[in-house]
């Protein structure tokens, strides 16, 4: 019977008793052993889910995917033509925020976070040539801003876009690790300056979003 993760594995076996600092070969019995603490190490870290910390949140277009062991996962979220709301604020702007994942409990570090993608305004309030943030933040975006700051985007830093005939191209990439604790919230953050956005409307954004990280719990 092993003793990992119960307690750490003293060396004993059937044919040894690690008490009386017996100096011989090992034995049939002693590398069988091992053989067990080894495959019970593995089946404890090396494992598909991170033991229902996080979950992927649903939405239109998004399709997330995690690897990984218990020492570092890598989560990655990919969208094909999702339609964000943007909400027009008035003087603050325009705003959109998709939840991407939810962290159930402990202390996560995020190590990377990042985006790439493209993204195409509608037919409605955006302008052609809007200027906007986009960001992945453990807020969402506040309606009184114009621009992304603070924790609207900390896991990744934002790409400040200009449109070109209604589209453009982002890429944003952090490399600083973000520490947080207890339950939380990733979301895809886009902010709209004033004069970009006069109405409601729709922000179609195909690309890819990925965080990096680790939970202790």
């Amino acid at each position: 019977m092993t003793t990992f993760p119960t307690s750490v594995w003293d060396g004993d076996s059937g044919s040894r008793d690690s008490d009386q600092g017996i100096s011989a070969a090992p034995t049939h019995e002693d590398w069988r052993r091992m053989l067990e603490e080894i495959q019970a190490m593995q089946n404890k870290t090396l494992v598909d889910e991170h033991e229902g910390i996080g979950t992927i949140n649903t939405y239109a277009g998004i399709v997330g995917s995690e690897t990984g062991n218990a020492a570092l996962r890598k989560t990655t979220f990919v969208l094909t033509d999702v339609e964000m709301v943007i909400t027009d604020a008035g003087a603050a702007g325009a705003h959109g925020t998709i939840k991407l994942y939810t962290f159930t409990d402990g202390h996560t570090d995020i190590y990377t976070g990042a985006i790439e993608g493209d993204f195409s305004a509608g037919t409605g309030g955006i302008a052609n040539n809007a200027v906007l943030d986009i960001a992945i933040g453990s807020n969402t975006v506040d309606t009184g801003d114009e621009t992304l700051a603070l924790l609207e985007q900390n896991v990744s830093t934002k790409d400040d876009v200009t449109l070109t005939g209604g589209s453009k191209s982002f890429s944003a990439t952090n490399l600083s690790q973000v520490d947080m604790d207890g339950e939380l919230e990733i979301y895809l953050n886009v902010a709209i300056e004033d004069a970009s956005c006069n109405a409601d409307d729709i922000l179609t954004i195909t690309g890819r979003c990925v965080i990096i990280w680790n939970n202790h719990h």
